[in-house]
This record gives structure tokens, C-alpha cells and sequence, in this order.
């Protein structure tokens, strides 16, 4: 177990040392015991004389430090994985305190007595936190993938101006400190760029740090991240076979089937590098709004910016998240990257969130993945080692495991920066990369440091590269010609349409593309064209396999999964008056479809998923809107008007919201958008009826045994109430609120919501609108609190002040480090004092308890109902407690 990270002087030496046990005591005997100290620091006089003895250059323990410094090239010939990265980082902190120490011995110029080093070495920081420990303890900025060489200088700049505090009080400088601290600085920044660029002639990755490889590697795309990080020997025993399974990925086809009237290229063939930009978060959740990214510049070089990654500490304790868009070829790059991330150095398991427990632990998830990729050959504790590898879990999918659970995982990052932390305390760390879709980027809680990754859609170039594999691979059929699918941008820039748009012209009986085609235009098309070839097949119409395949995806949804047994969806469709015959596949073989079947002692048992969750999304959409407008017709489409007939819609739409299912929504909308003005309006007058009277539908029901899953009839109308409002919000691109729920009906749906929804789906719901005024919109989905956004759109002006109060003092704040246990109200003003005076330096000691005593009191009294406000709630009347 490593007890001191590299980042830290101490912890550098350590490592610098660890193969050579003499050098180290020796080293460790001149600078005072400060390196193997294994609890308090050494005896001040010696430490602080040791601290001396690194500021003057000719020492020799600098001496030693310079040599240890000089033979870290070939010191790390033959060594590869994680005791490679300790290797390297050391030699960056050391080179930092190096520099540091020389500009301060220059530009000080003091001469200290033993007595005088004592005097000054009990002077303590106002943390009570000696130089010496700021010196030997202390993180030291280090390149990331975020932060490169030029941008971490400005870094290592602030922090020896902190440090320089420090250096002004212990040496007791007189003069004019901001001068002189100026120089020091300036003089540092200078050294420092000096050591490293000795280093990366060196040292492949202060190469890779500095730059230097970026222009030389963008033409090899992703493939060149083998060489820039491949240094140590092949692996063996258990790490072999995952490395046998993730490279077997790059040879299957993109998609597994022989049933299609096209063939697919493999994912080695197909795959192209992606274009990406690139943040460090800030927490402000601005991560999911694309307009917000558009302000980001477009990197070519991915493999350079992922190599950078994994050679840097940062890696081992904050994941790094990969966003894009549905179809932008996020998992084929984590195929990619599990395949060619070097074996020698990196040890890589792929997890498709999809296919794991979606409630277990990370743990768990990382422990199922390994069991399927290696058929129970592999445990997660046999890929431990003695540090030749860096252990890289991809977590392939998080937008599709908070769609496969009810359960609460808005704090999944924060599972894996605990997996990570619990990981390295065992001495073995683990990188970890998750990717999601940009949109649900806001449905879990994303801390400021860590590192974010948006793909880009494809430039001209790549979409024509790729079109020529697949028009090299499907040579017999009809070709996608370039100029088609440059006519379409908003197609052919993701990956996944681009394929979609390819098979759909494969087929010669059907028209090539115009300029105006849309997603759901060429879904609806492909659909219609896969079901009329398997018309051919069987005596099912073409409207009996599409109304299947939607029954699937609703299925799907009601259950929160991403994955229909045969059994369940034969059960659904025979409660919808559709009987299919059991023990037959249900639904024909599509490209898009896989089923998965197991033979047990009963039988076969088989399932279904789609290959992608677009697929099921749209169908999601198209069957509910068509349904809309079939209840629409019976109630407005004869000459008398009629109360219209729900009861399919409530059947199918009472059981999760279809805000779980962002992309649904959007596609609903384009459905809805293809109407023509006229039956556009009675939809609306449809849904308005629906909305003012759904709480008082007849129990009557003529499908009670679609039951997906078992939920109450409070559920069921919350549930309902919501996908309606969602509907109709989209159908008009607003709703009057005072027109359709006057007295305070609005304020009744909000009640329903909060009781009847999960918090996974009332969170999903509420993110999606917004209210101005009477006026209720929808929304782009912001990292607001659910509370805060009910009270807003219950236009709640009081409560809605008071969460914001609440949450810009209180955000951020952390008492109590890795605990989730309240903080007492002493420890919660001493931070508020910090948060809000952070110049001041307030300490308060004899002010606090007093503080903290009132804020126990006011609690009582609130809990009592001492105290009121305008909701009934802790007021504006706190004069009566203060005063006391």
C-alpha cells in the first residue's frame, strides 16, 4: 500500500527511492527523516534544517536528488503501468521543488544560525501547518488532460504564490515582499520550464505532457495511443484473456446479424476517431446544454488527450465523463479504446452499464462484466498486482442505467469516486472513464474538478472515409452516394444515423433522401421498409409488426429496463387483444433487434433490446401519438363531439414518465409537427380534456392486465398527469396555466407529482418545463434541485427564495469529509464564516458556539411551530430568538 501519493515532495522521494533502499536512508537521513516519517514529522530543528539543506543547491542531499533526477531515463527502461506513472510523477514533483527552492536560495540571500532556524521553525501557518509540511506534504499541480504544459505552469505559478506566504513569514522577509515574491516566482516558472523539457527528451510522457506529440499522431487517430503509452512487458495469466476478449471486439461486426439486406464492416474497419471538446467541471451542470458547448473549441487529437490522461495521477481519483449524443459512437470508442490502450501497462474492463445490475455497486458492476467477457474465468481480485499495470474500468452507458432503474443514482459519480478512493487504499488504483448522453448529463451530480469529454458529430472528411468502407463492404447493393449524405448533416454527422440512413438507401425500391428529411422521417421510412421485407417472411402486416415492435419499446419503458423477455412482451401484447403464439419468437429478426436466448430444463428462453435506444424511443413515440390521434378522431372526427376514449392511452402511458426518455419526447414533437393545422387543434382540445378531467376517469378499464409492473392508482394518475401535461406542452410549445386549471388546479397536478412519482421520475419531469408567469414552457434541463424547481413552477415565490438562499450559502460546503452524517450548527458556521468571508480568514472561536446555540434554537422552535411565515414554514420573524 502506497501511503504518500507522488504528487507530494515526500511521496516523490519515496518512490524515486524505492528501488534503491541505500540512496533512499541516506537521503533520508540528510533531510531530517522527513521522507520514511510514518507519523508525526521529525523533531522541528532537524526537519527545518533539512528544508535548508534543500534550498542551498550545493548540499548533499540536493546532490543525491539531482542524480536520482539524472537517472530517471533509464531507470524506467523496462518498467511499465502504475509503477511507471509513480516513477514519472515523482520526477515532475521533484523538479518542481527543485526549481522552487533555487529561485527562493537565489533571490533571499540569508543566512540563517542553528538557533535561528529553531526560533522560526515552531512560527506556524495560520492552519497551523509548518513549512516543512507544506514543503514535503503538500499536492503539486501536475499535467492532466484538461490542464497542459503551458496551463499547468500558470497553476504551479499560484501555487508558489501561496507558498510564498509561508516562505515571508518563517524567513522573515523585509523589504518589499511583493517584489521580491515577483521575482521568485517569475525565476521558478523559468527553472521549472527548463528541468521539463530536459525531461521530455527523456521521458516519453513529459513528451506527451509538453505537446510535442500531438502533430505527429493526429493522422494514426486513436490507434497511435499503443505506442505513446506501451512501455512495459505483455501481460500474462488472467490479465491475458481480457486482453484476448477486448481485442476480439475489434473484429466483430458493428452489428451482429446475418438477416439484412446489407452486410456491416467490423468495428476495426469502421471506426474513426472522433473529433472532441473538452472542460474541466465546474459544478455548475452547464455540461448538458449544447449551446454552452458550442463555445468550446473542436480538438483533433484524442489519443493524445486520452494518453495525457492516463499517465497522470488524476486519473486514479476522479472518473473522466465522455458525453454525446445518441448515435455519436460512444461504446464503439470504448470498444476501441479497451482494445488498444497497451496490455503491457493497462489492464482494461469494458462494463455496458446495460447488461449489469443497474442498482448494484460499482464493485459488482465491474465483477459481472469480467464474468461475461471472460465466461467466469476472471475475478475482479485476480486482476490485482504489484503495480507493472494500471487497472481502466470503461463504464459504457450511464444514461441507459438511469433509464434501467427507479432506485436514486443521481450520485453515481460520486459511487465511483468512492470506488476509486477505496481502491487506491488497497494499493491498487483504477482510472475510470464513464460515458452518457450530453441530455442526462444533469440527472446526476457531477463535482467540480473533474474531467469532461464531449465527441463531436463527424466533419465532412470522416463521413466520407466512412462511407467508403461501407460502400467497399456493401458492393452488391445500392450505395449511400457522399453528396446524399452531406445534404443531410443533422444524418449523417452521428455515426449510428449515418448507418441508418445507409441501409435505408440500400434499398433500391424506396427514393434517396432530400435535404428535408428528418430523424423521424427516416425512422418511420427504415421501419416501414424493414417491416414490409418481413411482410414477405410471414402472414403478419406490416402495421401488426410495427404495432409489436412499439409494445416492445413501451414494455421497455413501464418496466425501466432496457431489455423485454419473451414472456413478459407475449403477456402485454395478449392484455392489448393481441394474441402471439407462445413459444414462437414474437417479433421478427430486424438488424435492430437483438434476442438473446438461453436453453434451460423448460425450454428456450428468449428476449429482446434494441441495439440502440433511439430505436425503442422512437417507437415509443409513434405509437403514442398515433393512439392520440385515434382517441382524437372518435371524439372530434364525427359530426357530434364525444368524450373521448382513453383508455388505451391510460393503460399504456400510467406507469413511468416519458420524460425518463428525454429523446421520446423530441420525437413526439416532430410526429406531432407533421399534422396539419386542423387536427392539430383538436388534439389540443383533446388533451385539454384529458387534463381537466383525468381525476375523475371511471375505474372502468378494458385492459387490466397490462401490468408491467405493480404500482397504485396514485401512481398511475401522477403518471399519467405528467406525460399528458409533456404532450402537451410540446404541442403548442406552451400552456396557459390559468386557462386550463383555474382556482389552483395547477397547484393540485404539482401535489399529485410529488406523491405519486419516484424521485428519479418527479426529478426527470420537473427538469423538463418551466413557468413564466401563467405560462408553462419546456425547458433545457439545468442542474437545479427538484425541490427548487417544484417551487418554481408552482410559482411559489417565498419557498423558491429560500432554496436559492439556502443553496448558494450551503453548496459546496463540506464539514465533514467523506461522511454523510449532518454537520452540527458550530462546524456549519464556522463553514458558512469561511464561504462567506473567505478573506478574512475568519476563525470566530469565542463567537461560534454562541451562533450555534441560536441555531438550535430557532430549530425548536420550528419544530414546535414557534415560528411562522407566509407558507407556514421558518419566516422573516427571527427577531424574538437573536434578541434573546
Amino acid at each position: 500500500m502506497r501511503r504518500d501519493p507522488p504528487i507530494t515532495l515526500r511521496g516523490a522521494l519515496k518512490v524515486l527511492g524505492h528501488d534503491d533502499h541505500p540512496w533512499l536512508t541516506r537521503l533520508n537521513g540528510l533531510l531530517g527523516g522527513v521522507i520514511l516519517a510514518s507519523g508525526p514529522l521529525s523533531p522541528l530543528a532537524a526537519v527545518f534544517g533539512a528544508i535548508w539543506g534543500m534550498v542551498d543547491q550545493k548540499s548533499e542531499a540536493m546532490t543525491g536528488i539531482r542524480g536520482a533526477l539524472d537517472a530517471v531515463g533509464d531507470r524506467l527502461m523496462g518498467t511499465g503501468g502504475l509503477h511507471r506513472q509513480d516513477l514519472v510523477v515523482a520526477a515532475h514533483s521533484t523538479i518542481v521543488l527543485s526549481a522552487y527552492s533555487a529561485a527562493v536560495a537565489a533571490h533571499l540571500g540569508v543566512d540563517l544560525t542553528d538557533e535561528q532556524k529553531v526560533a522560526l521553525a515552531d512560527l506556524r501557518r495560520t492552519e497551523g501547518q509548518t513549512l516543512v509540511e507544506a514543503l514535503y506534504t503538500a499536492p503539486i499541480p501536475t499535467p492532466s488532460a484538461v490542464i497542459g504544459f503551458e496551463a499547468n505552469i500558470a497553476e504551479l505559478e499560484g501555487w508558489a504564490r501561496r507558498l510564498g506566504v509561508t516562505v515571508f513569514d518563517v524567513f522573515d522577509v523585509r523589504g518589499d515582499w511583493p517584489s521580491v515574491n515577483r521575482h521568485i516566482i517569475n525565476d521558478f516558472s523559468d527553472r521549472y520550464r527548463s528541468h521539463f523539457l530536459e525531461l521530455a527528451t527523456k521521458v516519453p510522457e513529459f513528451k506527451i505532457w509538453s505537446d510535442q506529440v500531438a502533430a505527429a499522431n493526429l493522422a494514426r487517430g486513436l490507434a497511435a495511443i499503443t505506442d505513446l503509452l506501451g512501455r512495459g512487458q505483455a501481460a500474462r495469466d488472467h490479465r491475458a484473456l481480457v486482453e484476448r476478449a477486448n481485442r476480439s471486439e475489434l473484429g466483430k461486426p458493428i452489428v451482429d446479424t446475418t438477416d439484412s439486406l446489407v452486410l456491416f464492416p467490423s468495428v476495426e474497419e469502421i471506426f474513426r476517431t472522433p473529433r472532441y471538446r473538452l472542460t474541466l467541471s465546474g459544478g455548475e451542470g452547464r455540461i448538458s446544454n449544447e449551446s454552452w458547448w458550442q463555445l468550446r473549441p473542436i480538438h483533433h487529437d484524442l489519443a493524445v488527450m486520452l494518453a495525457r490522461h492516463f499517465c497522470t495521477p488524476r486519473a486514479l481519483s476522479r472518473p473522466l465523463l465522455l458525453l454525446g449524443h445518441p448515435g455519436a459512437g460512444k461504446s464503439i470508442l470504448m470498444i476501441a479504446l479497451a482494445a488498444l490502450l497497451p496490455a503491457s501497462d493497462y489492464t482494461v474492463i469494458r462494463v455496458r452499464l446495460r447488461h449489469v445490475d443497474a442498482g448494484a455497486s460499482i464493485a459488482g458492476q465491474v465483477a459481472q462484466a469480467l464474468e461475461q467477457a471472460t465466461h467466469n474465468r476472471v475475478g475482479w481480485a485476480d486482476l490485482d498486482g504489484d503495480g507493472d499495470t494500471v487497472r481502466v474500468v470503461l463504464l459504457d452507458g450511464l444514461d441507459e442505467l438511469l433509464q434501467a432503474t427507479t432506485a436514486d443514482r443521481t450520485g453515481y459519480l460520486r459511487d465511483v469516486e468512492q470506488f476509486q478512493r477505496t481502491e487506491a487504499a488497497m494499493g491498487q488504483p483504477v482510472a475510470v472513464v464513464v460515458t452518457s448522453r450530453t441530455l442526462v448529463a444533469d440527472r446526476v451530480t457531477v463535482r467540480p474538478g473533474t474531467p469532461v469529454v464531449k465527441i463531436e458529430e463527424f466533419d465532412q472528411e470522416q463521413v466520407e472515409a466512412w462511407l467508403e468502407v461501407w460502400n467497399r463492404t456493401n458492393a452488391d447493393v445500392r450505395p449511400l452516394p457522399v453528396q446524399t449524405a452531406l445534404a443531410l448533416p443533422q444524418l449523417a454527422g452521428q455515426p449510428l444515423l449515418l448507418m441508418m440512413l445507409a441501409i435505408y438507401c440500400a434499398n433500391p425500391a424506396v427514393p434517396l433522401p432530400d435535404a428535408d428529411m428528418s430523424l423521424a422521417d427516416l425512422y418511420d421510412k427504415l421501419l416501414t421498409s424493414f417491416a414490409e421485407r418481413e411482410v414477405e417472411k410471414s402472414a403478419d402486416s406490416v402495421e401488426r409488426l410495427l404495432w409489436r415492435l412499439s409494445i416492445a419499446a413501451l414494455g421497455m419503458l413501464n418496466r425501466g429496463a432496457q431489455y423485454i423477455s419473451e414472456a413478459d412482451l407475449t403477456a402485454d401484447l395478449a392484455a392489448l387483444g393481441d394474441r402471439a403464439q407462445s413459444g414462437e419468437q414474437v417479433l421478427s429478426q430486424f438488424f435492430f433487434i437483438h434476442a438473446p436466448e438461453a436453453t434451460t430444463a423448460r425450454g428456450a428462453v428468449r428476449g429482446y433490446e434494441f441495439l440502440h435506444a433511439t430505436f425503442g424511443e422512437y417507437l415509443v413515440a409513434h405509437r403514442i401519438v398515433e393512439i392520440l390521434r385515434d382517441v382524437t378522431d372518435g371524439s372530434y372526427g364525427r359530426r357530434a363531439v364525444h368524450e373521448p376514449d382513453d383508455e388505451l392511452l391510460f393503460t399504456l402511458l400510467s406507469h413511468q414518465p416519458l420524460a425518463i426518455q428525454r429523446p421520446a419526447i423530441d420525437f413526439i414533437c416532430d410526429r406531432l409537427l407533421l399534422l396539419d393545422d386542423n387536427e392539430r387543434n383538436r388534439v389540443e382540445r383533446t388533451l385539454d380534456h384529458l387534463l381537466r378531467t383525468y381525476r375523475h376517469r371511471g375505474s372502468a378499464n378494458r385492459y387490466p392486465t397490462y401490468l408491467p409492473e405493480a404500482v397504485d392508482q396514485i401512481s398511475k394518475l401522477a403518471a399519467y398527469s405528467a406525460n399528458l401535461v409533456l404532450i402537451r406542452v410540446q404541442l403548442t410549445a406552451g400552456v396557459d396555466l390559468e386557462r386550463l386549471w383555474p382556482d389552483d388546479g395547477w397547484e393540485a397536478v404539482l401535489r399529485l407529482w410529488t406523491a405519486g412519482l419516484d424521485q428519479q421520475g418527479l426529478s426527470a419531469v420537473v427538469r423538463c418545463l418551466k413557468r413564466r408567469g401563467d405560462q408553462l414552457d419546456l425547458a433545457h434541463p439545468a442542474p437545479v434541485p427538484v425541490g427548487l424547481l417544484v417551487a418554481m413552477l408552482s410559482g411559489d415565490v417565498w419557498t423558491t427564495t429560500r432554496i436559492q438562499l439556502g443553496s448558494v450559502l450551503l453548496d459546496g460546503i463540506r464539514v465533514k469529509d467523506n461522511s454523510r452524517e449532518p454537520a452540527g450548527p458550530e462546524a456549519l458556521m464556522r463553514a458558512l464564516a469561511a464561504r462567506l468571508f473567505p478573506e478574512l480568514g475568519l476563525d470566530l472561536p469565542d463567537l461560534l458556539p454562541a451562533i450555534a446555540q441560536q441555531v438550535d434554537a430557532l430549530i425548536e422552535l420550528q419544530s414546535a411551530d414557534q415560528l411562522g411565515s407566509p407558507d407556514g414554514d421558518l419566516g422573516g420573524d427571527v427577531e424574538g430568538p437573536w434578541g434573546a
